[in-house]
């Protein structure tokens, strides 16, 4: 593996502090955190109060239901504006990634289809996505931080696609691969992801049996081993993303008794 790689994990629901997800983080020997910013304990305010630690690193989830597209201004600035306050959280305690989704907004059901607004009004979306693009990319100029778009099995629509390729053209953007959503979604995501591979720098690991996915790794059909070996020029830090502490302590052993990690 690529010795500059870091591991880490995510922030836990059955964990009530950061406190206790660094305890965890350490007694793992995992490097970082990637913070769930849906959770009621790390909303602004909370990310705001929080010291740093000296040997652990964190990185911020973005809430999923970000949408700095949305056709109604209002809500459209509020999302940015939380972004933006993300970037300012994140520049104050040395936080250098910012994990996201992609939106693909409001779909209406007709008798024979299913027609999203953001490809319906494309012309809007795309220039919404423009104009966060250029507001953020100027607010992450002077910082050392990367915006990565994580993927959720949308890729195959061409107007995500298209925004991608809008903001991938800033280098403060590039790509999460998420193992599990690629496998789960029929690899939906897999063509653009290794179209794009050069833009991929964050991944999050887990594995994937049927439409399951977030399991621990060893538990699906995933080869973790191929995987970590294909990023190991390009990433520079690997979330290994099972959702209890269980999981991530069989990850560990999994990845430990093919000397992947130390």
């Amino acid at each position: 593996m690529n010795k500059y790689m870091k591991f880490g994990m995510p922030s836990l629901l059955e964990l009530d502090s950061l406190e206790q997800n660094v305890a965890l983080c350490r007694k793992l020997g995992l490097s970082f955190i990637e913070i769930n910013m849906d959770l009621p304990l790390f909303q602004i305010s909370d990310l705001k109060a929080m010291r740093p630690f000296s040997d652990i690193e964190l990185t911020l989830h973005l809430p999923e239901k970000l949408n700095v597209w949305d056709f109604n201004d209002g809500i459209r600035e509020a999302y940015l504006k939380l972004l933006e306050n993300s970037i300012e959280i994140a520049v104050e305690k040395n936080i250098k990634i910012l994990n996201m989704h992609m939106n693909s907004g409001i779909y209406v059901t007709l008798p024979n289809e299913k027609v999203f607004l953001f490809s319906k009004y494309r012309h809007g979306y795309l220039e919404n996505n423009r104009v966060f693009a250029d507001r953020i990319s100027k607010k992450l100029s002077e910082t050392e931080i990367t915006i990565c778009i994580e993927n959720t099995g949308i890729y195959d629509n061409d107007f995500i696609f298209e925004a991608l390729q809008q903001l991938l053209a800033f280098d403060c953007f590039k790509l999460t691969w998420d193992t599990g959503h690629d496998y789960s979604s029929g690899y939906k995501d897999t063509v653009y992801i290794k179209e794009h591979f050069d833009k991929v720098k964050h991944l999050h690991l887990h594995d994937a049996i049927g439409n399951k996915d977030h399991l621990e790794l060893g538990e699906g059909e995933l080869n973790i081993l191929d995987i970590l070996s294909e990023v190991r020029d390009s990433v520079e830090r690997v979330v290994i993303e099972t959702k209890t502490a269980t999981g991530l302590i069989q990850s560990m052993e999994y990845l430990k008794e093919r000397s992947l990690i130390s």
